[in-house]
């Protein structure tokens, strides 16, 4: 749990940073309220989800899985971050 505290700054902020260079400036106000709305709004449901699942499941595997997720994600997101720096093909 605590190293999830220290990798998930990693993971945020190259997505945020990302998504200020690819949003136009007159849009980015609206862009990063919206990415703090849902994430804000995400919580509970994530509260609802996996609070019945800890009863059947083991913490411990619900955070690996988790983990495994997220850097999934971030790989992808890396990914298609540098296919875009190359340009089209």
């Amino acid at each position: 749990m605590g190293l999830l505290g220290v990798v998930i700054p990693y993971l945020n902020a190259p997505a945020i940073t990302l998504l200020q260079r690819t949003c136009a400036p007159q849009h980015l106000g609206k862009l990063m309220s919206i990415v703090v709305m849902l994430n804000g709004a995400f919580l509970p449901l994530g509260i609802a989800i996996f609070s019945p699942l800890a009863d059947h499941i083991p913490i411990w595997a619900i955070m690996v899985l988790g983990g495994i997720i997220e850097l999934g994600g971030a790989r992808a997101s890396s990914l298609t971050a540098a296919e875009g720096r190359q340009g089209p093909r």
